[in-house]
Order: structure tokens, then C-alpha cells, then sequence
């Protein structure tokens, strides 16, 4: 899951947008269950930042809409169907709506029953927009938790999944909604669009598989002691899930975030065999490798000598990276700096060792696909990379879920998650209380009670099944020809 692209906006307007996000939200009660409606009843407000901070927005109500703003409770505006209404920041906090009669300052809120149409996409329930202080708008969708599902099946779900896959999907992503609500609180919303919280594109076609998959496991959601779990998920395990604290999701182990073969217990072919991207080869130039780790290794790196992917899991993924490079400091009387074969006077020979998903997140996640390495190669001055999978590999593979839903398996979706998802229970949504999912992470685990049917119980180890990819040992260590010569370069 990616960062978002305008922090740099949210940085200068948290304040403000969060205290405008106290007049939009509902009243949530930490200490009283009885006053706050179940998970099933709950409303998501989801940031649409993948709309881009903009300072103009064109919506189109489908049916009769209704503008009405917050901070003036006598102040409302009537919109008719099909109507396109250009909405645009102006000076003084407020906002400009073509054909609308000036609108008191602050944030405007749109409601209507047949949905709004932005662009390519419709949206249901209502839509949020906030004037920020660098003239840009807030676009937040309040919208129903099974609505919310849909539009995230619609985005997250490949075309080609099948029905029972999809369906485990579905009880996912509603788990992840509810279990990682507020975790854009400080932005003024619960969730965004993106693939830092899950993708979200709004209502799906009608009669869609998306749409059937959501309507079909409706309100159920997994849940431990009654509480719902961050069900993470990735594209493409590499044939075999990874710890959540292997992936840098929490410092402590999670009973149900274990690592699992992607296979069955007397088979050789992983479930997620047939994913796209379940084999890949990536390549890096050795000069770009350097500018892309000097600001996190805190060191002038003049060359990388060699990146060795060590400490693997069970099933081969790596743990660990290690880099060896010149670090290029003014030499001075009495420093001891040596000129190391091919570096210049004042280069030394420094090691450095991170976490392998922080150095995924460095060199970028969109241009190394895992962590799952099985093989490096060097051609001239490039860093030939191959592995296995895509995604930070913890929780359901959905390559995996895909295969163990078609032949010779034909998988139900509830052994899928019972698969991927250890100790876990599905529980109905309304059962469990809004208030118990508000701000939850991966690191946590309450106790709570509930209503719901085991799936099964921990295992209290992973099994036999074998490694995939491979000795990890003879695959790790990379040693570019002449890299003591290469010298970082800028690119404009």
C-alpha cells in the first residue's frame, strides 16, 4: 500500500482541515456501545486524493441534489438532476458553485439519493468539499460500509478473478475498512483512495461481480475476541506469505498475520502460480542505486560496491539488505581516510544493513516488485534484480485466493481466508460496535466480545512445505564490476 502524492499539502492545512473534520464527523463514544451503531450501519468518509488537490471541481448530481454547509445550519441550496455544477475555491475560505447563490464560508456538503458523477466516476452517498488555505479543494465521499466495498472491489479486484476469490475479497476489504478507520483522521477523513489505504473507484456497473461479491458476503467481516483485524492483502505473494512484521507492519508478531505456503500440503505448484506478476526481473543503474539511498544511509555516497538480500524467512523471502559503499568525506590530517581501489582520497568503505521492505520503499515499490529475491545478475554498470510476487506478501495473496477458487481446488471463499488468515472468526458487522474499530493498526489486538464461527484455530507452526526460489545462499550478494568507479549523477 503507496503514500500519498501531496503531503506536502496536507503538511501546511492539517490544522485547519481538522478542525473542520470535527464538524463533519459523527459523535463517536469510546465508553458507551449502547449510543454508537453497529459496523454494519456505519458511514466511511473516504478522501478522493487520487482526484488530486485541485482548486475546481465539476459535479453532476443524477438526481435532485441538496448544498448545504456545516458551520451555517440555515443556509441550503437545491441542485437538479443532471445539473453540472462547477465548484471552485475563492479567497476568504469559501467556495464558488456556478448557478448557486454565494454560499456562506467554510465547507459545503452534497447529498443526494441517485449519486453524483465526477468525470468517469459515480460516487454514492454524499461528497464533501473543503476550501483548504493554499487554494485547493478537499474532496471526501461519506458513503455506507457496503457501498464503500463495492467501489473498492470495482478498483482492487482484477478483471479475471473469480467469484468465490472475489467473495474473499470482499470480507477483506470490508475487515480492512472498518478495522483501519481514522487512520487520515489528522487529514479530515477515515480512509483514501489509494493504494495507501485500499483502492476506490466509486460505484461499480450495476450487476457487476463486484457488486454480486459484496451483496453475497454482505456485513461479514474477520474478526479476533470480536474485534475486526487490519485484513491486509497483496497482489502476488511469490508462493508464500510473509510475517507482518517481516513487511514492517508492527513490531510485534500477529497470531494472524502469519507467513503461509501458497500450496497445498502435497503439492508442488503455488496457488498464485498463474499471477502476472509471479516471476519478474527488474534492473537498476548503479549510479541511480547510490542517489536513491544517500539521503537514508546519512553518507556522501560516491559508489555502491555490492547490495546483498540476507536473513531470509522461512520460505526465502528476504529480511534484510545490505549495502556496501564508498562514503566520500573531506580528508583531514590524522583522519586515517585511505583511497580504497578506484575511489578517490577521502572515499572509505562503509557498510550499511535496513530492513528489506524499507529499502523497497526507497528504491521505490513500483520498481522492486518484492522482497521475495531469487537471483541477481550484473550487466556493466546495472544491477539486474529477480524475484517473486508483488505487494508486501502479508495476509491473502490474490493471485493465490484466484487459483484455490479455480480447478482442480474450487475453493470456497471461506476456506480462502481460513487459508491465509490464522485464528481468525467471520463475524456479522452487526454484532460488533463502531467504536471497537476507530484507529486500529496491525500492532494491536483488543479484547472484546462477539458473535461469530471460528474459521479454525493457530497452527502452532507452518508446516514442511518446503522453501520456493531455491538456496537463498548462493543467490544474495551483488558485486558490480568497476563499481568502485561509478559516481552518483544528478538528474534534472
Amino acid at each position: 500500500m503507496s503514500q500519498l502524492s501531496h503531503t506536502n499539502h496536507w503538511s501546511v492545512c492539517r490544522a485547519t482541515i481538522l478542525a473542520v473534520a470535527i464538524l463533519l464527523l459523527p459523535s463517536y463514544s469510546a465508553d458507551s456501545t449502547s449510543s454508537t451503531p453497529p459496523l454494519s450501519g456505519i458511514q466511511l468518509r473516504v478522501g478522493l486524493t487520487k482526484l488530486g488537490l485541485r482548486g475546481a471541481l465539476a459535479v453532476r448530481p443524477l438526481s435532485t441534489a441538496t448544498l448545504t454547509n456545516p458551520s451555517s445550519p440555515g443556509w441550503h441550496a437545491t441542485l437538479a438532476a443532471g445539473q453540472l455544477v462547477q465548484m471552485r475555491w475563492c479567497k476568504g475560505g469559501s467556495i464558488k458553485c456556478a448557478g448557486v447563490s454565494a454560499p456562506p464560508a467554510g465547507p459545503l456538503k452534497m447529498s443526494c439519493a441517485g449519486g453524483f458523477a465526477v468525470g468517469l466516476r459515480i460516487y454514492d452517498g454524499n461528497l464533501e468539499l473543503t476550501p483548504l488555505p493554499n487554494g485547493r479543494l478537499l474532496v471526501v465521499n461519506q458513503v455506507p460500509l457496503e457501498q464503500y466495498v463495492r467501489g473498492v472491489l470495482q478498483a482492487e479486484g482484477p478483471r479475471t478473478m473469480r467469484p468465490e476469490a472475489l467473495k474473499a475479497l470482499a470480507v477483506a476489504v470490508r475487515t480492512y475498512g472498518v478495522s483501519s478507520r481514522a487512520r487520515h483522521l489528522a487529514d479530515g477523513f477515515d480512509l483514501c483512495d489509494t493504494t495507501h489505504c485500499q483502492l476506490y473507484a466509486g460505484r461499480p456497473p450495476s450487476g457487476s461481480p463486484a457488486e454480486r461479491a459484496a451483496t453475497e458476503t454482505a456485513g461479514e467481516v474477520l474478526a479476533v475476541n470480536g474485534e475486526p483485524v487490519p485484513a491486509v492483502y497483496s497482489a502476488d505473494c511469490g508462493g508464500a506469505t510473509a510475517d507482518n512484521e517481516s513487511a514492517g507492519m508492527g513490531d510485534r508478531p500477529n497470531p494472524f498475520l502469519r507467513g503461509v505456503r501458497d500450496a497445498p500440503p502435497d503439492g508442488d505448484r503455488d496457488f498464485c502460480a498463474g499471477g502476472r506478476m509471479h516471476s519478474w526481473e527488474v534492473s537498476f543503474a548503479v549510479s541511480e542505486l547510490a542517489k536513491l539511498l544517500m539521503p537514508s544511509l546519512q553518507m556522501r555516497m560516491s559508489a555502491v560496491l555490492s547490495i546483498s538480500f540476507g536473513d531470509p524467512d522461512e520460505w526465502g523471502r528476504a529480511r534484510t539488505v545490505t549495502i556496501v559503499g564508498l562514503d566520500r568525506q573531506p580528508p583531514t590530517p590524522g583522519n586515517g581516510a585511505t583511497q580504497p581501489p578506484g575511489g578517490a582520497l577521502g572515499d572509505t568503505t562503509v557498510t550499511r544493513s535496513m530492513p528489506a521492505w524499507a529499502f523497497r520503499r526507497l528504491v521505490g515499490e513500483d520498481r522492486l516488485p518484492s522482497t521475495f529475491v531469487t537471483g541477481v545478475k550484473v550487466e556493466g554498470d546495472r544491477v539486474r534484480i529477480s524475484g517473486r510476487g508483488y505487494g508486501h506478501g502479508v495476509g491473502m495473496c490474490l493471485a493465490g485466493a484466484n487459483g484455490m477458487a479455480g480447478p482442480p481446488y474450487l475453493a470456497s471463499y471461506r476456506a480462502i481466508l481460513e487459508h491465509y488468515y490464522q485464528g481468525v472468526t467471520i463475524a456479522d458487522a452487526a454484532t460488533l460496535c463502531g467504536s471497537t474499530a476507530r484507529g486500529r493498526d496491525v500492532g494491536r489486538l483488543a479484547a472484546r466480545g462477539g458473535h461469530a464461527r471460528r474459521l479454525r484455530a493457530p497452527r502452532s507452526g507452518r508446516g514442511g512445505h518446503g522453501r520456493p526460489g531455491g538456496d537463498p545462499a548462493a543467490r544474495n550478494v551483488v558485486t558490480p564490476p568497476n563499481s568502485s568507479r561509478a559516481r552518483a549523477t544528478r538528474r534534472g
